[in-house]
């Protein structure tokens, strides 16, 4: 018992050197002035490292590394959040002037208290894909971008991949820019631009599309493209978010997606596009819980309403006209939407391409938006057509540079035409391809006053020959210059053309002209616009 109870010499040499460990920690900790720092054992969790199924030990060096800089990283975390200023729990709040924003934003909540409910009463968006004749004219060799053996990234994850490229131009037809600091009508600034990173997006992309910094994006495979690529361009928002501004209309490169006729329709039917579709009406159901009237939303049932009228989906596009009149009526009316008033173009101008897709009646019709007063004088474009104007076509009011005396005889017939007087046929053979253009056009248009329906069988080579002329970029400055004619052509085919796939083309490009009216005539854009839907109505009865 007396032999136990002595330590041996193994016993005090450990007790000895414990005892030295401790002295030694204690001067470190004396030496020391940081504060001490609670270590919480999750933070360092220990990961098992299999070496043997590693290849070479420059594999295992580089997960000790990774794995020794997680810690000190989440170390350095605590030590900034400790560090951080917090506000005291009985301390008062500092009283602070409202900006202007919020006060407008708690008077219309103070002045409209059943705003809430009639948030509820919206209809949202449902997800369908309905099959389409369309389909089959195409050739699509593309994996489906949805479900099981997918390749393709979701609108998410490229979301979060996409965080700080500065885009130099979109690619929508629209040319929208977005800016800072550049105004639509003197009195709002558009929202800012997404920073995004040219290293995570798919650069390879022919085509990208996206509605904003949280918004999807579409955005084509180069694998599957079929058409000629271009190289450099980087993803646009959509023209028709708030943001985007309009550009002064002038003669330069076309957008990529009039180039070719068909460009949009191969897009329109792609894989890509119905994951875009299904992704953006989710998006838009999740912001129509949270703030259905926000600009943002209306944009993006805009955008996805631009598509789904080139695809012909008339079904559709009309329930989802039926939900943008409701939110827009809870903004107040068209006028009171937005302070940017080519943001409230653009809805009117989608409005009017309903109704021509869908002949009916356009639902904004009274509430037709002002041009800004601050771009009034724009002499340089002509908004006379055969559908609106008060100057004849002659050579003494335009220029023989842009149309031929044949031309001009032809676009008077139908002027007379559409007013109802007595027009005379003319034989006279023009020139050039603007006036193939006009005469295709105004063959569709003569037969409508004979009762011949624009839909009609027999106006479908002629709607094809447009479309291959229209693809000529050596007529675009007689377009630009003479936009109200241009709309009268596009206005023709997209009648004739609604069940076949040169829509799709044509509604682009009708899109093209129509933002731009802006600056050479809302109000000549919208009385032509409502001049045709009488015609086409009178050609069906």
């Amino acid at each position: 018992m007396a032999a136990s109870d002595e330590p041996t010499s193994s016993s005090l040499a450990s007790v000895s050197s414990s005892t030295s460990t401790k002295r030694a920690r204690n001067r470190s900790r004396s030496k020391s002035t940081s504060p001490p720092i609670s270590i919480s054992t999750s933070a360092f969790s220990l990961r098992f490292i299999d070496e043997t199924q590693r290849q070479t030990s420059s594999q295992i060096r580089r997960d000790i590394r990774s794995h020794v800089r997680k810690g000190s990283h989440e170390r350095q975390r605590r030590l900034n959040a400790a560090a951080k200023a917090r506000p005291l729990e009985g301390a008062r709040k500092l009283l602070q002037k409202a900006s202007e924003g919020s006060e407008s934003q708690s008077r219309s909540q103070s002045q409209s208290p059943s705003r809430a409910k009639l948030v509820p009463a919206l209809k949202k968006l449902q997800i369908s894909i309905p099959a389409h004749e369309d389909v089959d004219h195409f050739a699509i060799d593309a994996e489906p971008s949805s479900g099981e053996g997918s390749g393709s990234n979701t609108s998410l994850e490229i979301e979060k991949a996409i965080v700080h490229i500065p885009w130099r131009s979109p690619l929508d037809v629209g040319s929208g820019i977005e800016v800072d600091g550049m105004l639509s009508s003197g009195d709002s600034t558009p929202e800012a631009q997404a920073p995004m990173d040219r290293w995570d997006f798919e650069t390879t992309t022919p085509y990208a599309l996206m509605l904003g910094k949280d918004g999807p994006i579409l955005q084509m495979r180069a694998r599957n493209w079929p058409f000629q690529r271009i190289f450099g361009k980087q993803p646009g928002v959509s023209v028709w978010m708030p943001c985007s501004v309009i550009p002064l209309p002038k003669v330069g490169p076309r957008p990529y997606l009039l180039r070719d006729s068909k460009v949009v329709p191969w897009i329109c039917n792609s894989p890509e596009y119905f994951s875009f579709k299904e992704e953006t009406i989710r998006w838009v159901n999740k912001r129509l819980d949270d703030d259905p009237t926000h600009e943002k939303t209306i944009g993006g049932i805009a955008c996805l309403m631009s598509w789904e009228i080139a695809r012909g989906n008339t079904e559709e596009t009309a329930l989802h006209m039926d939900g943008l009149v409701r939110i827009v009526t809870m903004k107040g009316g068209l006028k009171r939407l937005c302070p940017i008033k080519q943001f409230c173009w653009k809805i009117h101008l989608i409005d009017l391409v309903v109704a021509v897709t869908t002949n009916s009646h356009p639902r904004f019709w009274d509430q037709n938006p002002q041009r800004p007063g601050k771009y009034t004088n724009h002499s340089h474009q002509i908004s006379d057509s055969p559908l609106h104007g008060t100057q004849r076509f002659s050579s003494s009011t335009f220029s023989l540079l842009d149309f031929c005396p044949a031309t001009l005889t032809l676009l008077q017939e139908m002027r007379d035409l559409t007013e109802g007087v007595k027009a005379t046929l003319s034989r006279e053979i023009g020139r050039g391809t603007v006036f193939e253009i006009v005469n295709a056009a105004a063959s569709i248009y003569r037969r409508a006053f004979l009762g011949v329906p624009f839909e009609a069988s027999c106006n479908a080579r002629d709607v094809q020959r447009m479309c291959e002329l229209l693809e000529d970029e050596t007529c675009d400055e007689t377009w630009v210059r003479y936009p109200g004619v241009l709309m009268w052509i596009l206005l023709v085919g997209i009648a004739a053309g609604r069940r076949s796939r040169e829509r799709s083309f044509l509604t682009m490009f009708f899109y093209r002209v129509g933002t731009t009216a802006v600056w050479w005539g809302m109000e000549e854009c919208t009385e032509a616009v409502m001049t045709f839907l009488r015609v086409k109505r009178g050609a069906e009865v």
